[in-house]
């Protein structure tokens, strides 16, 4: 019996769905785990004997595991994976011309499913597009780019001109499109060419960590200032102290003359 070269998905298939470890299964069958991960990573083909208990161990047949011809066992526990692909994360100063050559790019994230195999990441660095209320980007935020979509009013976008990359909200107003931020400090501008739009985001990934950091230094910071401000109260207490201590051995010696 040949065993065709599909025949490590069917037995890590089967062994799932079984609800099996690999060690579990190699006891059953009579070889070391090791052995159980060599098929699954097919790297390794079991004997006709080592088959025939296999297929035994996994309520299968052994045409199933070789060549998957016949009945399958109930393959539906088995959890469904997706692996989705790596796309390297731009930042501001990037050129986008850089995409092309991915082998200059130190950071990738994983893509998510909706995304075409043209989409890339993007860091937003600043705070024009963080906000106090309602949708925001703070600087660190990691968003999804999809140069396949169309822009659309509402979208946010990245622009590039003059060698730099941007993030914004897109806005039509009256007949003209406008790239808008967030953050009430920075101004609105007309986008003469909507070409310089090289992608809409699909989704943000908001980093906590960085965030937290944060809180904690201006936790320590406020703890710190805190302290001092004790201390230094401390001292102008010890000093009003002596003051006094003072003032009443003069006001003793005056009154001794």
């Amino acid at each position: 019996m040949i065993i065709d070269d599909s025949f490590k998905n069917r037995i890590s298939a089967a062994r799932q769905a079984a609800e099996l470890t690999q060690g579990e299964l190699a006891e059953k069958v009579g070889v070391v785990r090791r052995q159980i991960a060599a098929y699954e990573a097919g790297n390794s083909k079991p004997r006709k004997n080592i088959l025939t208990n296999l297929a035994a161990a996994l309520g299968t047949t052994s045409e199933w595991l070789a060549e998957g011809t016949g009945e399958a066992p109930d393959l539906s526990k088995v959890v469904k994976t997706i692996t989705l692909p790596l796309i390297p994360v731009l930042s501001y100063s990037d050129s986008i011309f850089d995409l092309k050559n991915q082998a200059s790019f130190s950071r990738f994230v994983p893509s998510i499913p909706d995304a075409s195999d043209k989409a890339f990441a993007y860091e937003i660095m600043g705070d024009s597009m963080t906000s106090s209320y309602g949708v925001s980007f703070p600087s660190g935020t990691i968003v999804i780019i999809d140069p396949s979509l169309e822009p659309n009013h509402m979208d946010y976008v990245l622009h590039y001109i003059d060698g730099f990359c941007s993030f914004k909200q897109l806005m039509f107003d009256q007949g003209d499109w406008y790239l808008c931020s967030l953050n009430d400090d920075y101004p609105s501008y007309i986008i003469e060419d909507m070409r310089q739009i090289i992608g809409v985001a699909l989704q943000a990934q908001v980093s906590l960590t960085s965030d937290r950091i944060k809180a904690n230094k201006k936790f320590r910071s406020t703890s710190t200032t805190i302290d001092t401000d004790n201390n230094l109260q401390e001292k102008i207490s010890a000093m009003e102290s002596k003051l006094q201590r003072i003032e009443n051995l003069l006001n003793t010696l005056t009154e001794k003359k």
